[in-house]
C-alpha cells in the first residue's frame, strides 16, 4: 500500500535559528544493510493478530541522531501504528524477511520486517534542500506571537514520500 500524502497550505512557517534548526535529507534506499550493532533504527510497525509487529516503514538514521525519539509509542502513520526508536542489538533472518531484535533505553522489541518494506537514510541536509514541491516533514514550535518555528525538517528525496 502507498503512502497517503496530502498537500495542505498552512500558516508560513519560519526556519527557526541555526541553533535550533536540522535539516536532513530523506531518501529511499534499497536493501539496506541492516546488522547488529547498526546505527539508530525507526521503524513503523504495526501490530499483527498474533501480537506481533511487522514493519511497514525503516528508517535509517546517522550517528548524531542516536537517541532521537528514543522509544515505542504511537505514532499516526496509519491507524494503530507504532513507532520506535531504537538500536538494532540482534538481526534474525526469514524466508519473507528479517527479525529485528531492538532496544531502547525502558525496554526492548522483536519486530519482523519484511523483505519489501520501504527503507530510508537520513542525511545531513542543509537550506538548498527546500524547494518548492519538495515533499516535507516539519516539526514546528508554536511561539508567544502565534507564529511557528521549524525545528526539524526532513525533506523527501530520490523517491522517499513519493
Amino acid at each position: 500500500m502507498a503512502p497517503l500524502l496530502l498537500r495542505v497550505e498552512l500558516t508560513p512557517v519560519k526556519r527557526g535559528s541555526p541553533k535550533h534548526r536540522s535539516i536532513r535529507r530523506r531518501q529511499s534506499q534499497r536493501a539496506p544493510g541492516i546488522g547488529e550493532a547498526a546505527p539508530v533504527r525507526r521503524l513503523a510497525p504495526l501490530p499483527q493478530p498474533d501480537g506481533s509487529l511487522s514493519a511497514v516503514e525503516v528508517h535509517i538514521f546517522p550517528e548524531a541522531m542516536r537517541g532521537t525519539g528514543e522509544g515505542h509509542y504511537p505514532w499516526d502513520l496509519r491507524p494503530q501504528s507504532t513507532m520506535t526508536n531504537a538500536n538494532v542489538e540482534q538481526v534474525g533472518a526469514t524466508v519473507d524477511g528479517r527479525t529485528l531484535t531492538l532496544k531502547y533505553k525502558d525496554g526492548e522489541k522483536k519486530i519482523f520486517v519484511p523483505a519489501d518494506t520501504p527503507v530510508v537514510i537520513y542525511e545531513v541536509g542543509d537550506r538548498t534542500d527546500l524547494k518548492p514541491g519538495a515533499p516535507v516533514f516539519i516539526v514546528a514550535v508554536k511561539q508567544p506571537d502565534g507564529t511557528l518555528e521549524g525545528r526539524a525538517w526532513r525533506v523527501g528525496r530520490n523517491g522517499a514520500w513519493q
